[in-house]
């Protein structure tokens, strides 16, 4: 059902979900994998942050571009609450979210979310990523 309310019109449902998920896998391993295991979860939480043409702007000129942000937010932080343990790393790799997240690395902006979300990035990347493949960014 999370699945599914991740993918609703409603931003602020969205946002309510990835929270809820943010804080589960931050304070439990067996939720995390719980999360990593749900068919389509990880997939929901790409999406979510494919919006990266928002994260660079220097304004969110509309209620539905912040709302679109603090989802995105949410989701990088839950992806960054999983990538701690190393079965739900797994699950992230092959899940292919590496797409997701190079683009925010380069994001630039006056405002702290976005350049907080890129270090984010880059921090799941490096426990995703072979030492190799990180030189290569």
């Amino acid at each position: 059902r999370l699945v599914e309310v991740m993918r609703a019109d409603r931003v602020a449902d969205r946002q309510a979900a990835t929270c809820a998920l943010s804080n589960s896998a931050a304070n439990s391993r067996q939720v995390a994998l719980q999360i990593t295991a749900a068919p389509g979860m990880i997939a929901a939480l790409a999406e979510l942050l494919e919006g990266a043409s928002l994260w660079g702007r220097d304004a969110w000129d509309t209620q539905s571009d912040q709302d679109a942000f603090r989802s995105a937010a949410s989701a990088m932080g839950c992806m960054d609450n999983l990538s701690h343990y190393p079965e739900a790393r797994k699950a992230l790799e092959e899940a292919g979210v590496l797409h997701v997240l190079v683009p925010a690395i380069g994001v630039k902006s006056a405002y702290e979310g976005p350049r907080v979300m890129a270090a984010e990035s880059l921090m799941i990347i490096t426990r995703l990523s072979p030492h190799e493949a990180i030189a290569a960014l």
